[in-house]
């Protein structure tokens, strides 16, 4: 029965038989998308197909960063046509550059400066020996490249080993695999395209299913099993659809109480789609500067990459942020700094007045700072506790809530001999 499927199972049979490539082919993101436009061009380039191998070529700068590989690797793969391919990708590409530095100041999307523009070599050798410890089968993808006489080879042994290298310098990425994925499918091409060619027909079949077996019983790195290593986790296991249908219940319950105000929100890790749900009127993601250019921009402060500009207390201030959410991520703080919204808790970053009467018109429970500092400028308490109790209100509720009158009372109290 194989001996009558014919050539062309290789590739497909392999990748369906991925995991992370099924994991991420059904996540949301961009990430199947991005290997479709690949296969594309590499199928147009084979037959030598220039203007629709430049249609996917624009499409893939469109969708990933990484994306501007595949301009110029076509561009010197190419036999013949290589004018009207230029032609047909610069005009569009410039375009869109200008438009991009016009609208976001900047040619990279804002994730690479947040999340991969510092050199992480050592972390980047971690990720890429759990990628292919796992594939390591794909590998054989760059000996079969130079065994291939297509104009395909030097795209795809190309586009494998400078992506690879980017990788390997920027640290991989935390959610394993994902980003290593458009490598390792570029390498299965290539073992697809030298298969096809040396392998009988007769033999083709078996081979093809060896090799579906093999990536389908592919070993699971150990440590990941049990939670994270240096910095990269199985992000499937960390959003169980319990905590997706939580997030979704949380943020439809925010959004009663934010919609129609002028709250600013801080969110950290595993809080996107609480706040996608929520559709708040302004959010900083505060673990990575995902949605702020000068966080994203910041030397990082952990190892973890895409974790590590977390913004300080004072940064968040200067953003204008009004409370930060505690959702899969409790704090110690004082009761007077809390804040709940429903089944919603957050910490108050600070305390505009007009803010916080808005969400507390609209059932929010958080306290009543001008009552509370009434009621502590009334107490007996050291002189330490007083100084730091106005330091604290200072940033906090006086300069947001422009309140001069009662800084002026708890400055006085504050200056009270013992």
């Amino acid at each position: 029965m194989l001996s009558h499927i014919g050539k062309g199972l290789l590739a497909p049979l392999a990748v369906a038989s991925m995991y992370h490539m099924r994991v991420f082919a059904t996540s949301g993101l961009e990430s199947s998308m991005f290997w479709f436009f690949l296969v594309c061009v590499v199928f147009f380039l084979l037959s030598n197909q220039a203007k629709r191998c430049a249609f996917f070529s624009v499409l893939c700068v469109l969708c990933r960063p990484e994306g501007l590989l595949v301009i110029p690797l076509v561009f010197v793969s190419l036999s013949a046509n290589r004018i009207l391919y230029a032609m047909y990708t610069l005009a569009p590409i410039l375009v869109y550059f200008f438009w991009k530095d016009w609208y976001f100041g900047d040619l990279l999307p804002n994730t690479y400066w947040a999340k991969g523009s510092e050199p992480r070599w050592e972390q980047g050798k971690q990720y890429l020996s759990l990628v292919f410890g796992m594939y390591g089968l794909s590998v054989l993808g760059w000996f079969a490249c130079f065994g291939l006489s297509s104009q395909a080879k030097r795209f795809l042994l190309g586009f494998t080993l400078i992506f690879t290298i980017q990788l390997w310098k920027g640290g991989g990425g935390f959610m394993f695999a994902r980003l290593a994925l458009p490598i390792i499918l570029c390498l299965v091409i290539a073992i697809e395209l030298w298969a096809s060619t040396y392998i009988s027909e007769k033999r083709y079949p078996l081979i093809a299913f060896i090799f579906g077996i093999f990536f389908a019983i592919s070993p699971y790195p150990a440590g990941l099993t049990q939670g994270m290593v240096d910095g990269i986790v199985e992000e499937k296991d960390w959003y169980p659809i319990e905590s997706v249908l939580t997030a979704k219940e949380l943020g439809l319950e925010l959004h009663e109480y934010t919609k129609g105000t002028d709250v600013r929100i801080s969110i950290l890790g595993a809080q996107a789609m609480l706040a996608y749900y929520a559709k708040l009127p302004y959010v900083l993601e505060s673990m990575a500067g995902l949605t702020d250019k000068e966080l994203a921009r910041m030397p990082a402060k952990g190892n973890r990459i895409g974790h590590g500009k977390k913004a300080s207390l004072e940064y968040m201030r200067t953003r204008n942020i009004d409370v930060l959410l505690s959702h899969r991520n409790p704090m110690s703080v004082p009761e007077w700094a809390k804040i709940s919204m429903g089944n919603v808790e957050g910490v108050l970053i600070t305390y505009r007045s007009p803010v916080i009467e808005q969400l507390r018109a609209k059932g929010a429970s958080v306290t009543d700072i001008p009552q509370w500092i009434d009621e502590q400028i009334l107490k007996d308490l050291p002189k330490g506790e007083r100084i730091d109790l106005f330091d604290q209100m200072h940033d906090f509720y006086f300069i947001p809530s422009n309140d001069e009158e009662r800084k002026q009372k708890m400055f006085d109290w504050v200056k009270r001999v013992p």
